[in-house]
């Protein structure tokens, strides 16, 4: 909502001509949800790990993908780590080539 508002705002007063997407505002939304608790990187490589949530000596991969069609070609550097999720508008837990998905907002719900 607060961004929502902003962003408006700023439309309103010629400040700001291109309005981020949503998959990009979600998956913002989603590393200031644990950048507050933990450190959070990611990785650029030969793909992109959108979040890399570090707890102790432990890592785990996350992909952000606000979009109901997710092709094997954006799951690539993620199959690399056995550990990594992806976090898409899936209804259930299960696989998707391979790597462990979840519901966005489930698994912003657990601590």
């Amino acid at each position: 909502f607060i961004q929502n508002t902003i962003v408006q705002w700023l439309q309103r007063e010629r400040m700001l001509s291109k309005v981020p997407d949503e998959s990009a505002r979600v998956e913002a939304c989603v590393a200031a949800q644990f950048v507050r608790n933990q450190p959070v990187y990611y990785i650029k490589a030969d793909g992109e790990i959108d979040l890399v949530l570090v707890s102790g000596k432990n890592f785990t991969p996350v992909e952000v993908k606000w979009s109901k069609s997710i092709r094997p070609n954006d799951l690539a550097q993620l199959r690399k780590y056995p550990n990594s999720v992806l976090l898409s508008k899936v209804s259930g837990i299960g696989k998707v080539d391979g790597v462990s998905s979840l519901p966005l907002p489930l698994f912003l719900l657990v601590p």
